[in-house]
């Protein structure tokens, strides 16, 4: 059994030296520097199970979307994948990190266990991945955020003993940098000093919200590492490099000069790009790459030849045509490569090369339909080739699926359909979607009916803006009805006002001539979160 955490908040403590870095990091080198520390992090105490009370935070039955993977491989061949997982989508307060891990290849994996539990205040846990330190210790990285408080911070768990049966992993030790924002998604590379560097996205100003830097007008997001000079005990963060609207989960290379690339994602269409001539103290102004993205995250690691490799979308089409590449000089060109799955929605590599050369590669794919956490695997040869020459490339494998039943499964898209035709509004839409038995009773007590509540809609007398599930849960009480249950937050404009609500709801679908319907609606307003 994996380590559960337990309830957790953090402040995380502005600083105006870093807030001065960031605003300008549009111009010149730039370097933030901020000291984090988790000296004396504590030994693993004994194991324990999840506690009762914290068992309904992580339900593996009652999964409904997953995705964001990472992969690692010990010495002695242990696998391990991560993802995350829990509440409605991605984000939502109810969002879990959890780990797998196989001893016979890739073949069987146990059952995802949480190492990082939602807590009661709405703070989120996203964007695991785990990494074997020179010392083969197996770090487990993810983050924490409270879009209410606005709090956000990086933290790590640590197993001393990877191979062990159970694994281990001691407590929670909040890799804190004194910045109002703060998150990671990718490994660390250990430089050729021996220092350890963490590609880290942060911001200068605090950040009321799962995330920002969406748009140019929002707080922007900057690209930073943090440096270990003394194996993980303590940090210190660097940089603040700009870079087009929505520039997150950038990863680091050393490059044979002896200089270090950064690749940023953007929104862009292109990855975006800096350099440090210092070990990553300070940093080059961004710029555009060649390489082109659809807006994802990619995978950039030195194999053991001394070449590059690249794993990406390649002459895609949206998150499509997932693809390993290669270059053997240092990044300045790449090769078509071995495409590892042309398929709509797969995105979000990580991996591995071990000890024999087998490069291991883990992705998601459609994470709110059929989340499944796949893997391939393949030699160097083979991406240089573009084809099988190894005769070990193997593609597609899974790892974990959500297993659905079918009806869950169309009362889902039914209640997607439902939120995309509140948004925007058409009568023939409403028509197919609502029960003609409806009964929508709001917050406020007001009741609609079918044709009444069609007319709310379609006249503008009522304009949903936005509707985010923090929590839904679906049950089948009888067979042709299911219940759905949870949290939502619902922005709305009325001729009388805007609001800004969260509710806890009860709706009812019912199955009518082979089609779910929205049967009815009860919801009351909750009250805001108590001041800290």
């Amino acid at each position: 059994m994996f380590w559960p955490i337990g309830w957790f908040s953090a402040w995380i403590i502005p600083s105006a030296a870093v807030r001065r870095a960031g605003r300008a990091a549009g111009g010149g080198v730039v370097a933030a520097v901020v000291a984090m520390s988790v000296a004396g992090m504590p030994a693993a105490p004994a194991q324990q199970a999840i506690r009762p009370a914290d068992q309904r935070l992580f339900d593996p039955a009652r999964r409904i979307w997953q995705g964001i993977p990472g992969l690692e491989r010990t010495p002695r061949g242990r696998l391990y994948v991560s993802w995350f997982t829990g509440g409605p989508q991605e984000p939502a307060p109810g969002n879990t990190v959890v780990l797998a891990h196989s001893d016979d290849g890739g073949r069987t994996f146990s059952a995802p266990e949480p190492v990082g539990l939602p807590a009661a205040d709405g703070t989120r846990c996203y964007d695991p991945c785990p990494w074997i330190d020179p010392r083969g210790r197996l770090w487990y990285f993810f983050n924490r955020g409270n879009r209410q408080t606005a709090a956000h911070s990086v933290v790590a768990r640590v197993c001393e003993d990877p191979d062990a049966t159970p694994p281990v992993f001691g407590p929670e030790v909040r890799v804190g940098f004194d910045v109002p924002f703060a998150f990671r998604l990718n490994k660390p590379t250990v430089l050729s000093t021996g220092e350890w560097i963490l590609p880290v996205t942060h911001a200068a100003e605090p950040v009321p919200a799962w995330s920002t830097g969406f748009t140019a007008t929002q707080t922007p997001l900057l690209q930073g590492v943090a440096i270990s000079t003394d194996e993980g005990r303590s940090w210190r963060l660097h940089g603040a490099v700009a870079a087009p609207p929505w520039p997150l989960e950038n990863m680091i290379v050393e490059l044979k000069d002896g200089r270090l690339w950064m690749l940023i994602r953007t929104g862009s269409g292109v990855l975006w790009q800096s350099f440090s001539s210092d070990t990553g103290r300070t940093w080059s102004p961004g710029a555009p790459t060649a390489i082109k993205s659809p807006g994802s995250r990619f995978f950039i690691r030195r194999l053991a030849s001394g070449n590059l490799l690249l794993v990406n979308h390649h002459n895609f089409t949206g998150r499509s045509h997932l693809t390993a590449r290669l270059s053997t000089d240092d990044g300045a060109t790449w090769n078509d490569g071995l495409l590892l799955d042309e398929r709509a929605g797969v995105s979000y590599p990580d991996g591995v090369q071990d000890r024999d050369g087998l490069i291991w590669i883990a992705y998601d794919r459609d994470r709110q339909g059929a989340g499944e956490i796949l893997r391939a695997t393949f030699h160097e040869e083979d991406v240089a080739a573009g084809r099988d020459v190894s005769g070990k490339v193997v593609l597609e494998q899974a790892t974990d699926r959500l297993e659905k039943s079918a009806d869950l499964a169309a009362v889902i898209a039914a209640d997607e359909a439902r939120v995309a035709a509140f948004k925007k509004p058409t009568a023939e839409a409403l028509e197919t979607i609502f029960s003609p038995d409806l009964h929508y009773a709001h917050s406020t007590g007001a009741v609609d009916t079918k044709p009444s509540f069609i007319d709310v809609l379609t006249s503008g007398k009522t304009k949903y803006v936005a509707i985010d599930y923090e929590d839904r849960d679906f049950s089948f009480p009888a067979p042709g009805i299911a219940l759905m249950t949870g949290r939502v937050r619902i922005q709305a404009v009325t001729p009388e006002a805007s609001l800004d609500n969260l509710l806890s709801f009860l709706a009812v679908w019912r199955l009518e001539e082979g089609r779910w319907r929205f049967l009815a609606w009860q919801s009351c307003r909750l009250p805001p979160p108590a001041p800290r």
